[in-house]
Parts: C-alpha cells; structure tokens; sequence
C-alpha cells in the first residue's frame, strides 16, 4: 500500500457561508511538508479541477487560501485561477485570498 501524501477535495458550498451565498464548488488541498516542491499538488489540483469541470459539469470553481500561502497560491495560478480579491471570512482571522478562473 502507498504512502499519503496529503488530502485533497472538491465540494459544493452548502454549508461555508460566504460560498454558499455566491454559490459556487470550490476545492482545497494539503500537503506534506516532505512532499513539497515536487509538483503533486499542482498535479493533483489540475486533475480535480479538470474532473470538476469535465465530468461534473461544474462551470466555475474557486479556491481560497490564506493571505500569506504563496506556495498555494502559484499552485492555483499554474491551474489556471488568478487571484480575485481578500473575502472576510468568519473564523479566518487576516482574511482569506479568493481565487477565480482566469
């Protein structure tokens, strides 16, 4: 059996607040430490966002990460999302970076 190297998903906003009120899927990932800078997330993040798109029919689906995650952020810009403006978010102190198709 293979080693996990992180968690990564794709949801429908039914229960996050802001999302939901702009009714979008989203999706996240994490990482490892040790599996950084070797292109999984980018990898896996272009293939659920194809999958969303294709399979799932889904027309528009954002991401958010936090403000100062630049490592996340270069993995949402090399998919193809740009980042779109800082939401306020209940119990993201800081705010949080929401990233949209480009």
């Amino acid at each position: 059996m293979g080693a996990l190297y992180g968690l990564l998903g794709l949801g429908l906003s039914l229960s996050w607040g802001l999302l939901k009120l702009i009714n979008l899927a989203h999706f996240g990932f994490a990482f490892l430490a040790e599996c950084n800078g070797r292109g999984y997330a980018t990898e896996a993040a272009a293939a659920v966002l194809h999958y969303g798109r294709t399979t799932l029919g889904l027309p528009r689906i954002v991401a958010i990460t936090a403000p100062d995650n630049t490592a996340s952020a270069r993995v949402l810009e090399k998919i193809g999302l740009r980042s779109d403006r800082l939401l306020d978010l209940p119990g993201y102190p800081g705010g949080s970076r929401l990233f949209v198709p480009a």
